[in-house]
């Protein structure tokens, strides 16, 4: 047999650290203090809590059942509604049908499955990555690219210039054609009447009335 558990020495038993049991065999300056207990008082709502219950107690155990009236136990059977028992017909019924349902009364039918082919656009639209990284750009013509923009080109001009002058060569044209195939004859005749002011500017009258006349200044 093996012997018991040997108990450890004195010499074999843990020791603390030097600083530690110092500090322990050092006495210490505490300070003496009061023990101050405190006794909460219960409130009011406590106290009449407290007196209420032994009240009550005592009331219990000295009431008089005596005094008590004799009332005699009716007991009352609710009937179902018509609606409660047509619902459980249907639910009777409905179970009755699940159990007895013949199987062999369905028909057979055969699953087919639909298959959605994709519309030509579709397919054009899931080629444009290939074509787009597959395309030979050597196919494409040479273009020369025509800038329009309204900055001022090599002759210091703008483009919204040109287009103005091309309206007034056009007003001018249009103005000779008008002046030439214009009809003098539903003119009147007037006499050119020349008058000089006190500066010694030339004024030229077109008299139309012996009283008004209209001037334009040369």
């Amino acid at each position: 047999m093996s012997a018991g558990p040997k108990s450890p020495t004195l010499a074999e038993l843990p020791k603390l650290p030097e600083s530690l049991a110092k500090s322990v065999k050092e006495s210490h300056d505490l300070k003496h203090v009061e023990t101050a207990e405190k006794q909460y008082i219960p409130r009011p709502m406590d106290v009449a809590a407290e007196k209420v219950d032994p009240v009550l107690k005592e009331a219990i155990i000295s009431h008089d059942s005596s005094c008590l009236k004799h009332t005699n136990t009716v007991e009352k059977n609710v009937l179902p509604s018509h609606d409660d028992v047509k619902r459980e017909k249907i639910e009777d019924e409905m179970k009755a049908g699940i159990k007895q349902f013949n199987p062999e009364s369905l028909r057979s039918v055969s699953t087919e499955e639909k298959i959605v082919l994709p519309s030509p656009e579709d397919i054009a639209r899931e080629k444009v990555p290939g074509l787009i990284t597959t395309f030979n750009s050597e196919k494409l013509n040479h273009v020369e690219p025509m800038v329009k923009s309204t900055l001022p080109d090599a002759n210091g001009k703008l483009e919204t210039v040109f287009k103005y002058e091309h309206l007034l060569e056009f007003a001018r044209e249009n103005l000779k054609s008008l002046a030439a195939s214009f009809d003098h004859g539903g003119l009147k005749h007037v006499e050119p009447v020349i008058k000089t002011n006190v500066e010694g500017e030339l004024l030229l009258c077109s008299v139309t009335s012996q009283k008004e006349c209209i001037t334009c200044t040369t």
